[in-house]
Formats: structure tokens, sequence, C-alpha cells
């Protein structure tokens, strides 16, 4: 990054092919960084690999985290599959994370309310859905 807030600071001196030479080197370490950034943040979109350096630079600024935190409103209405397709993201989510080590929180808000309290109890006791044991994440 040091070179290119060198070049950055003065670029007025720069001919086009200096200017093409640091767009390719800022892209290739942006790609670089972005690539070997810890598993919570998202993966790189591949519209960005061939995008412009601004893109890129706006895109690792922005941080892109992936969700860690899952708010689930339990309601008398909630059905098991219901309940089950809510866990759907949150699996996916938790088996990207597992390597990592990043800890992913389900608050299931008003549970008591719920008419399938036994699939419940399989998630939070039993740590499985449906017989599929939960990531330990």
């Amino acid at each position: 990054f040091e070179l290119i807030r060198n070049h950055v600071q003065s670029p007025f001196h720069l001919n086009n092919a200096q200017r093409d030479e640091i767009h390719r080197s800022t892209q290739a370490l942006l790609l670089t960084e972005c690539s070997q950034r810890d598993a919570i943040f998202e993966p790189l979109p591949e519209t960005l690999e061939s995008r412009n350096v601004v893109d890129l630079l706006t895109w690792f600024v922005e941080g892109n985290l992936l969700p860690t935190f899952f708010d689930i409103n339990i309601h008398g209405s909630l059905t098991a599959q219901d309940i089950q397709s809510k866990f759907d993201e949150v699996k996916v989510v938790a088996r990207s994370l597992l390597e990592s080590g990043v800890k992913v929180v389900v608050f299931l808000d008003e549970i008591n309310t719920s008419c399938v309290l036994g699939l419940l109890k399989e998630i939070v006791v039993d740590r499985s859905i449906q017989g599929e044991r939960l990531e330990d994440n």
C-alpha cells in the first residue's frame, strides 16, 4: 500500500504506462489481500475480480462480513418446517466458519409460545435438527 500512496500523492508526473502499471499492481495486491481475509468475511464476488481498483477498494473497505448472529422470532403459527427453513442459512454460515473457530449465535425469541417445542428442544438441548447434527460452532 506504500507504493500506491506514493504514486497517488503526485499522480500528475506519471505517464499512461506508469498509471496502467500502478493500476495492475494495485488490482493484483487488492485481489491477494481480499482472498486472504479471515473466514468471517464474505468471499470476493467473481464480478469484482476483473473490475477496477476503485470497485475493489470499495468492496474491501465495506467489510462484507458474514452474519454470525441470527434472531429468530418464534410464534405459535410457525410450523416445524418453518423453523427448519429458518435454520438453513444458519447451518450454511456455521459450516463455512467452522474451521475459523468463529461462533454463530441463534437467539430464539419467544420460544415458549411455539407449538413445536419438541423440535426446539432437539435444537437447543440435542444440538440437531431432525437428527442432523448442528455444527459445533
